[in-house]
């Protein structure tokens, strides 16, 4: 072959095997973020994940993060490329007190200026994701998520992966460009390019010491299992029914209920059939005011799936049932 052509040809393959610059970074959604909790409340961190494989050439692209009113309170750009860009890959973006929090190395250090009540997250211009408070523009993220509370003090804001095809992977269709659609509260799971879960420090409750997940250790306000409850809620402590939030959901349902006297407390879970699906709790409560989270699964750890649901509180004072949805 003419050294001409040769040359040609090879100057062809040369730009072809460079990476395109639309298919390096671009197939990536954020799927988590996390804003602190009462135990180490700068422990913060954004997950982004790979739909497509190739697409580790993130250098130069930022995490973007602006305020309830839309005004950009961070930027964190990545200065370097990640080594796994196998499809469904993930890439986090943590403080330093979530490194230590959740004992995992992020792929780039961000610090803490997620707030809880309201505010927006981008992946440069490709991907963003608003909750509560936010009003800055609608563009890409609709109705932010959880518009009435924000992220919840010890919850990850999860996008769903049940929109579209498969429910365990991410896939384009998964984006609907709204928050309040395309993301439930979940436990924080936070994951780095090599693959390793960030674990939470594990808890106590009630040893006079908020660590982990808890949002109170003990005493008035403070649940069982060291949640928070709203002890001044005039509703829960008349009415003697049971309220449930949100109602239908998704992930977590909250059952927010009231004793007047302290005593032996059931609380079941059932299906339309009658049959038992969970025992959220059966041991002995004080009076006031209370609050217990069923995750939607059942006795064995299994997601109970979606539908109807009757949740069945009894105890001194209480005997109380309330109709649960699930959707997915």
């Amino acid at each position: 072959m003419h050294s001409g052509v040769l040359w040609i040809v090879s100057l062809m393959i040369g730009l072809a095997s460079a990476t395109p610059a639309h298919a390096a970074f671009h197939l990536m959604k954020i799927v988590e973020v996390f804003a602190g909790t009462p135990a180490s409340p700068n422990a913060q961190y954004v997950v982004i994940q790979m739909y497509s494989s190739g697409q580790s050439f993130i250098s130069g692209h930022s995490i973007i993060v602006a305020d309830s009113a839309g005004v950009t309170v961070g930027t964190f750009p990545f200065t370097a490329n990640v080594a796994n860009g196998a499809n469904q890959a993930k890439v986090l973006i943590a403080t330093a007190a979530a490194t230590t929090f959740f004992s995992v190395t992020p792929n780039l250090t961000m610090t803490a200026v997620i707030p809880p009540r309201g505010g927006r997250i981008c992946f440069d211009n490709i991907d963003c994701v608003s909750w509560g408070n936010y009003a800055g523009s609608t563009t890409g993220v609709g109705t932010p998520f959880n518009a009435s509370g924000g992220i919840k003090p010890t919850k990850a804001i999860v996008r769903r992966l049940d929109i579209t095809g498969s429910p365990t992977l991410l896939e384009s269709g998964d984006d609907t460009n709204v928050s309040s659609n395309d993301f439930v509260f979940a436990t924080p799971a936070p994951q780095n390019n090599a693959g390793v879960l960030g674990v939470p420090p594990s808890s106590t409750c009630a040893n006079g010491v908020i660590e982990g997940l808890e949002e109170c250790d003990g005493g008035p306000g403070c649940s069982p299992t060291c949640m928070t409850v709203g002890v001044d809620d005039l509703e829960i402590r008349t009415s003697g029914r049971v309220l449930v939030t949100p109602n239908p959901f998704r992930s977590d349902a909250t059952l927010r209920f009231a004793l007047a006297q302290a005593g032996e407390t059931e609380i079941v879970i059932f299906d339309l059939s009658g049959r038992r699906v969970r025992r959220l709790y059966r041991a002995s409560l004080p009076s006031g005011a209370h609050r217990m989270v069923w995750d939607g699964r059942d006795d064995a750890g299994r997601d109970a799936g979606a539908g109807l649901y009757t949740a069945r509180i009894r105890s001194n004072g209480l005997n109380s049932s309330t109709m649960l949805v699930r959707i997915r």
